[in-house]
């Protein structure tokens, strides 16, 4: 029987992009605001500068008023959608979600033992 854990650790390894991670190859091939805050989680306990990449590419896509798109696209597609042109925005969704990222940034940062990386972001995610 495959552990708990193992099962997880293969989710996240499955659905990892490179520099985040999308909750489902088909229904939701993009990165969520939600899902890839609770994946740096998940990452933290396998792979500390993955689950910091997590945080990182989810910042990036902080628009200028410092909220953070509930999606992003990294990929443009024509098949998915709601899409960007839905949103008439150009890569990521129009709206947001409660924050949670200072939540996640320091349960990574407690499961790593390293808090520089969230100090680094917290000025990103205080905005």
């Amino acid at each position: 029987m495959t552990s708990l854990r193992a099962s997880c650790e293969a989710v996240l390894k499955a659905n990892d992009r490179g520099a985040y991670t999308i909750p489902s190859p088909k229904l939701y091939p993009h990165q969520w605001a939600w899902d890839s805050a609770f994946a740096a989680i998940g990452w933290a306990t396998i792979d500390a500068k993955r689950a910091w990449l997590e945080l990182e590419t989810l910042l990036a896509g902080q628009w200028d008023d410092g909220r953070i798109p509930h999606i992003y696209f990294h990929i443009l597609s024509d098949d998915y959608f709601p899409g960007p042109d839905f949103w008439q925005t150009e890569r990521s969704s129009s709206i947001t979600q409660p924050p949670v990222w200072a939540t996640c940034a320091r349960a990574v940062a407690e499961i790593t033992g390293d808090v520089s990386p969230a100090k680094a972001l917290l000025s990103r995610i205080d905005a």
